[in-house]
């Protein structure tokens, strides 16, 4: 299911965010859903607010073989009731280790809550 645009107070189904460098896999060793937010920048401000959801389910890249296709690392948030709370658009990103200097930044793109 599509993360956007979504219905404003909704709360499930939980997003699942593939976490994908731009030349190698992600290494999950030893990561804890403690090391990831989920920020959102809100797109008529650009003010940044830290998600209240709750991240969950780390899962391991899978490299390519003879036959498949790499998967990447994922992640699954569930959303709280102050990321749906409000009619808006605004970019996500996942963050883990945020504001140390072992950050690592995805940006997912614009998201929209709406009515």
């Amino acid at each position: 299911m599509a993360q956007s645009p979504w219905k404003q107070g909704d709360r499930e189904p939980y997003w699942t965010f593939g976490l994908q460098p731009d030349s190698e896999s992600l290494d999950v060793t030893g990561l804890v859903t403690s090391d990831f937010t989920l920020v959102f920048i809100d797109g008529s401000t650009t003010v940044e607010s830290d998600g209240d959801g709750v991240f969950t389910n780390i899962t391991a890249a899978i490299a390519a073989t003879s036959t498949t296709s790499a998967i990447p690392a994922t992640i699954t948030y569930q959303p709280g009731p102050l990321d749906v709370a409000t009619v808006r658009t605004c970019d996500r990103r996942v963050v883990i280790h945020k504001g140390t200097v072992h950050q690592k930044t995805f940006e997912f793109g614009p998201w929209v809550c709406e009515r």
